[in-house]
This record gives structure tokens, C-alpha cells and sequence, in this order.
């Protein structure tokens, strides 16, 4: 009896399996068998001793293939690898794209209000009351659409499971990460044509298309 394998692979679930001598069943392994070897140190250190172990059991054996366990994951999971790394690359374009446009709506929305900046500071409004009433109101929609696109992506999330090893589909960090920076631009857009509306005279702002 031995512990659960992934014998078919890092993204299969262990299967049970039997294990017999190949004296019983050689000509189902196709003539190939396979040696691991646990070690201390640099594993490629003991491969004499490995070898001549193998050697003194069956001098006609060879000894080819050799990589450590690491390898071999990093062999199997390269295709794999590269699909991530494309799809990471993909998804950070996207992400910048995103979030220019949603500075540049929310940054000429912003931009529009300034006429009615001039009314309210006109008739008494303080600077910090407009900025901040700018930027709440134009925060609304921004933070809803949040909200959606998160909801989406946890539901969609579930899709690259299949890709992911020990790693669910909805991470935070990298949710978090990607509404921070949404926020972040929606932020700055309605701010600074907030502040700079609410820097101008009342009487230039009213005159102003």
C-alpha cells in the first residue's frame, strides 16, 4: 500500500492503481522502467552511485533520462506555462485599456459640470464641498459597475480552473488588485476636473462652454 499518486497527471485526481512485478507484466511496459531516488543535497551528486546500483543488479541496463522531480514538473507544465503567461499578458492590456476608458468618461463627464461648478460656488458652496460632490456623484456608477464586473469575474473565474494547479479560479489579490486600479483612475478623473473647476473664478467658470 502506498500514498495517493497524480500519476496522470498534476490536474487529475489520484486513480487507484495496482502495482506487480515486471517479471509478471513485462511486455506491458514497453521495456522501459523508471528509478526514483530520493537524496540530500544536489540530487545529481549520487548519480554514479545510482548507476552502479543499477548496473550491479543488470549490467545490460541503461541508465538515460535522468532529471530531478522538479524538472519534470517544469517539463510538463510548460505548455501550460506559456498559455498563462500569454493570458497574464492579455489580461494586463485589458486592464490598462479599462481603466483609460473609464478615466476618459468619467474624466469628461467631470469636465462638463463645470458651468454648475461656477453656479454653486457662486451662490456659497465651499471648494472642498464641490470637489467632494463631484467626485461622490461620479463614483456611483463607477462603484456598481465594479461590483458587476467582480461578480462576473468570480463566475468566469471558475472556467480556468482546469489551468490552475492547487490554485482556485477567484483569486483576491488579483481581483482587488484590478478594481484598486479601476477605482483608482475613476478617482483621479473626477477629481482633477473637480479641483481645477473649483480653482477658477465663479464668473469665468459661468462663462465658460
Amino acid at each position: 500500500m502506498v500514498g495517493a499518486t497524480r500519476n496522470r497527471g498534476l490536474d487529475q485526481p489520484p486513480q487507484a492503481e495496482m502495482f506487480a512485478s515486471s517479471l509478471q507484466a513485462a511486455g506491458d511496459y514497453g521495456n522501459q522502467m523508471f528509478l526514483v531516488v530520493r537524496t540530500r543535497g544536489e540530487p545529481r551528486q549520487v548519480l554514479p552511485q545510482v548507476r552502479a546500483a543499477v548496473l550491479s543488479i543488470d549490467a545490460q541496463q541503461p541508465v538515460y533520462a535522468v532529471s530531478t522531480i522538479e524538472e519534470s514538473f517544469s517539463a510538463g507544465q510548460a505548455t501550460r506555462r506559456v498559455s498563462l503567461v500569454a493570458l497574464g499578458i492579455f489580461a494586463v492590456f485589458a486592464l490598462l485599456l479599462a481603466a483609460t476608458g473609464v478615466y476618459g468618461v468619467v474624466a469628461q463627464a467631470a469636465s462638463q459640470r463645470t458651468r454648475e461648478i461656477g453656479v454653486r460656488m457662486a451662490l456659497g458652496a465651499e471648494r472642498t464641498q464641490v470637489r467632494s460632490l463631484v467626485v461622490r456623484q461620479a463614483m456611483v456608477p463607477v462603484l456598481s459597475g465594479a461590483a458587476t464586473g467582480v461578480a462576473a469575474a468570480f463566475g468566469l473565474g471558475r472556467l480556468l480552473t482546469g489551468l490552475l494547479f492547487g490554485v482556485g479560479g477567484g483569486n483576491p489579490v488579483a481581483f482587488g488588485g484590478a478594481v484598486a486600479v479601476m477605482l483608482g483612475a475613476a478617482l483621479l478623473a473626477a477629481w482633477l476636473p473637480a479641483r481645477r473647476a473649483s480653482r477658477l473664478d465663479p464668473v469665468r467658470a459661468l462663462r465658460m462652454e
